[in-house]
C-alpha cells in the first residue's frame, strides 16, 4: 500500500518529510518526492540530499558530490521531463513507476503540459482516480510538492497522522 499526500505549502511537506523520517524511523527508500525543480530547492538540505539519493537509486546511476543541483539536472534529463516551469523532479521509488508514461508524455507534447499529464497518467495508472491525479498534478504544477510513503513493513495509520497532520491539500491510499 501506498499512502500519497500532496501539499501547498513546501514548509509543510518539507516538516512532513523530516517526521517521517526521524520520528517514525521511515526509511528513506520507501519515500518518493515529486515537486518543480524551484519548488525543490526550498526543501532543506537534508530533505534535498534524500531526494539526491533516491534518484541514484532509483535510476541506478552514480551521482558524484549528490549535490542538489546536479541531482536534479540528472534526474530531469534521465526522465525527460524538462519543462517551462524548470523541470518536474520525481525521486525515489515513485520515480520508477511513473518514469516511462512521464517521458512519453513528454516526448509527445514537449512542454510542462506533456510531462504533468504523463504524471496523471502515472497516478492513474498506480491506482489514483483521475479528479484527485489531476487535483494533486495541478498543486504541484503551481510549486507544491507530493510526498508518496510505500507503507510496506510500516504502520500505516502512522504514516497517515503524520501526512495529515501536516495540511495536505489531498491525501490518497492506493
Amino acid at each position: 500500500m501506498t499512502v500519497i499526500a500532496t501539499y501547498n505549502n513546501l514548509n509543510e511537506a518539507d516538516m512532513a518529510l523530516t517526521e517521517l523520517k526521524h520520528s517514525h524511523n521511515v526509511p528513506e527508500s520507501q519515500i518518493s518526492v515529486a515537486t518543480l525543480k524551484e519548488s525543490y530547492n526550498k526543501f532543506s538540505n537534508e530533505n534535498r540530499d534524500m531526494a539526491a539519493k533516491n534518484a541514484q537509486e532509483t535510476t541506478g546511476a552514480t551521482l558524484s558530490g549528490a549535490g542538489a543541483g546536479a541531482a536534479i539536472g540528472f534526474l530531469i534529463g534521465a526522465l525527460g521531463l524538462a519543462t517551462g516551469f524548470g523541470g518536474l523532479l520525481i525521486g525515489g521509488p515513485l520515480a520508477a513507476a511513473l518514469g516511462g508514461s512521464a517521458m512519453a508524455a513528454n516526448t509527445a507534447v514537449g512542454a510542462t503540459v506533456g510531462a504533468l499529464g504523463g504524471f496523471v497518467s502515472g497516478l492513474t495508472k498506480a491506482g489514483v482516480n483521475e479528479a484527485d491525479a489531476l487535483l494533486m498534478s495541478s498543486a504541484v504544477e503551481k510549486g507544491g510538492a507530493m510526498i508518496a510513503v510505500n507503507t510496506d513493513g510500516l504502520n500505516e495509520d502512522e504514516i497517515k497522522q503524520v501526512l495529515n497532520s501536516h495540511s495536505p491539500a489531498k491525501m490518497v491510499h492506493v
